[in-house]
């Protein structure tokens, strides 16, 4: 996620916002589908000949965080890993040091962080 994020902030900063807007999308859309999984344990594999028979191992767990619980996953192989985490994502695609900063002033844009925010799966903390 962290690639695909800066590979469209990169965009930004040079003034090629359709270009970032695509990259962000992409990202938005592979959130989006790993999200709608409903299995809290599953692998994922690729595509690629160049990658047959590599499979991720992901779980779903629950960040806590100002006193709810938000929905994140954890990919895993061989001591690699990653976290889509959405709640974060988010805030760091609204923060200034990110996109805060790009004068992206789009309705697509607007469109896309909507549709982030329908990937952040919340509850509340049991008391």
């Amino acid at each position: 996620m962290i690639l695909g994020l800066k590979y469209a902030w990169a965009l930004a900063q040079l003034g090629e916002i359709n270009a970032a807007l695509d990259a962000f999308e992409d990202m938005v859309s592979v959130v989006e589908k790993v999200m709608s999984i409903q299995d809290d344990e599953f692998k994922l594999g690729c595509n690629s000949p160049a990658l047959k028979g590599f499979a991720l191992n992901c779980n779903f767990y629950w960040l806590d965080k100002n006193g709810k619980e938000y929905r994140e996953l954890y990919l895993e192989s061989n001591g690699w890993n990653e976290w889509i985490v959405p709640v974060n994502l988010l805030h760091d695609v609204t923060s200034d040091c990110w996109f805060g900063s790009s004068g992206i002033d789009d309705a697509r844009w607007d469109t896309l962080l909507e549709r982030l925010r329908k990937c952040i799966i919340v509850k509340d903390r049991d008391k």
